[in-house]
């Protein structure tokens, strides 16, 4: 396949993760001794920006931190990374965003404090997306607010640049924001959300729901549902299949849908490949990154995958 070295542009949260694993859930007042914790780079919008990157695409990125040492931290991590740092406006009002992924044997949940992402500002978005012309394909995520979200997807509309959407959170998610979408990438929480259900209980729940939702936004190119253990599914115009996800012993779970998006845009965006494609080789991406500790240090790169 031949590559065209095409842009992608990825807006979106740059957060700062307290990351903790715990043996088990702790009793109200207690205090817990936990097996594991670190301070990592992360947000949505900064770990798909890197899987792209790792991958080997072009990529640019927008966001917004404080001026603060953890707004500092992240633009060193984004420069260590390869990134351009002149997407990122720093905010000298608002905090940089935190995060408190908390993993146990039995459960993964994350606290989250958006800070700076939700003062990103249409004004500053308009003129990076601008600058950025060339690009082929738009990732965006619900952790900035939703008026730069429905700029650059109504940017990218007007530009021929495809839409990935994460709808995570899915609160944040208009529908406005749907309809402007090409492709939309929920999990099993924000699948039922979209949809008015409870959480499948198996593949064939999920399978409907997907399906459901594909079904009531025809503008859509793909649904493409993450499924944890059990892979992924995909609703499209090149036909709807299941793929099962290589079995692992999960060690955090943070960046795995990140990891996931960044694959198939690569895999959509620079490689041409068709939607399964992209699919296969984001169930691959999202599986290896959940065998990693920490969000940055989970997402693959391109020797990851192939020698995996």
């Amino acid at each position: 396949m031949t590559r065209s070295r095409a842009k992608i542009i990825v807006m979106g949260s740059l957060i700062v993760d307290f990351y903790v694993r715990v043996p088990r859930e702790p009793r109200d007042g207690e205090t817990l001794v936990v097996q594991d914790a670190g301070l990592y780079a992360g947000g949505k919008g900064l770990n798909q920006a890197v899987g792209v990157r790792r991958l080997g695409a072009k990529v640019y990125v927008i966001g917004r931190v404080g001026d603060d040492v953890f707004g500092k931290f992240l633009r060193a991590a984004i420069r260590r990374e390869g990134l351009p740092v002149d997407g990122i406006a720093v905010d000298d009002q608002v905090p940089t965003g935190t995060a408190l992924p908390i993993a146990g044997p039995d459960h993964h949940y994350i606290l989250h404090v958006p800070g700076a992402n939700q003062a990103l500002r249409t004004e500053e978005v308009s003129a990076q997306l601008e600058r950025q012309t060339d690009a082929k394909m738009i990732l965006l995520q619900g952790e900035v607010n939703r008026e730069v979200n429905l700029v650059a997807a109504l940017w990218a509309k007007e530009h021929g640049c495809m839409v990935v959407l994460d709808p995570a959170p899915t609160e944040a998610i208009s529908e406005d924001l749907l309809l402007l979408a090409d492709y939309v990438t929920p999990n099993l929480v924000e699948l039922a959300q979209l949809t008015g259900s409870d959480p499948a209980r198996n593949v064939s729940e999920a399978i409907f729901q997907t399906d459901g939702l594909f079904a009531r936004h025809s503008q859509l190119t793909a649904v493409m549902a993450t499924l944890g253990p059990w892979g992924a599914y995909v609703a499209s115009r090149q036909g709807h299949f299941h793929l099962e996800a290589r079995h692992v012993l999960a060690q955090d779970t943070t960046a795995a849908g990140d990891a996931f998006n960044a694959a198939l845009a690569v895999t959509l965006a620079e490689e041409g490949g068709t939607i399964r494609q992209a699919a296969e080789h984001g169930v691959l991406a999202g599986t290896y990154a959940c065998q990693i500790s920490g969000a940055l240090p989970s997402i693959p790169a391109r020797n990851d995958l192939a020698e995996w």
